[in-house]
């Protein structure tokens, strides 16, 4: 017969068994999902093997706030618009842009069946419950000791690096979990 136990937010734990757990498309889950091989484009896991869209550098001369002021709302919109469609590399990124969310959409998944192997060091850092919303109830965690990851954070957004990685899952699926404490 095991004990009740609800872990305090820097609880320990190692696996002691493998878990196979549902990760979902969230941004809390980056570090964890490029750790086994994914990024998230929209909410699909697109896998690394899909090469990743880049910025590229343009200048767009955009109309001035005190244009705003004298054409109005209406025209200045136009006037955005006007100066994004003058520019070529503005309107070639856009083009590739919608060329590559669509490779994704064809690639990509909601979400991945993954699995922690036994043995992986798990830091408790959020608990989440929630009356009558069973399905936000979610247990955070940083599973330590599996190395460094370069994040991709999208195509605006610089990458970064994790060595601790960040992830939630489902309280269906942390109930799963065979452990001890650390």
């Amino acid at each position: 017969m095991s004990k009740f136990y609800i872990p305090e937010i820097g609880d320990t734990i190692i696996l002691t068994e493998d878990w196979n757990f549902t990760l979902h498309c969230e941004d809390r889950n980056l570090s964890l999902g490029a750790y086994l091989g994914y990024y998230k484009q929209h909410n699909l896991w697109v896998p690394d093997s899909v090469p990743r869209m880049r910025k590229i550098d343009y200048e767009v001369e955009y109309p001035s706030y005190d244009d705003y002021k004298r054409m109005g709302y209406e025209r200045h919109q136009q006037a955005l618009r006007e100066a994004e469609h003058a520019n070529t590399e503005y309107v070639k990124f856009w083009e590739d842009h919608k060329k590559w969310c669509i490779k994704c959409d064809k690639v990509g998944k909601e979400a991945l069946s993954v699995t922690l192997k036994s043995g992986t060091v798990l830091s408790i850092d959020r608990i989440y419950i929630r009356k009558g919303a069973q399905e936000y109830s979610s247990i955070s965690f940083f599973a330590k000791g599996l190395g460094t990851v370069n994040v991709y954070t999208g195509v605006f957004n610089p990458d970064r690096n994790a060595k601790a990685l960040r992830f939630w899952a489902k309280l269906d699926d942390c109930n799963n979990i065979t452990f001890k404490k650390s």
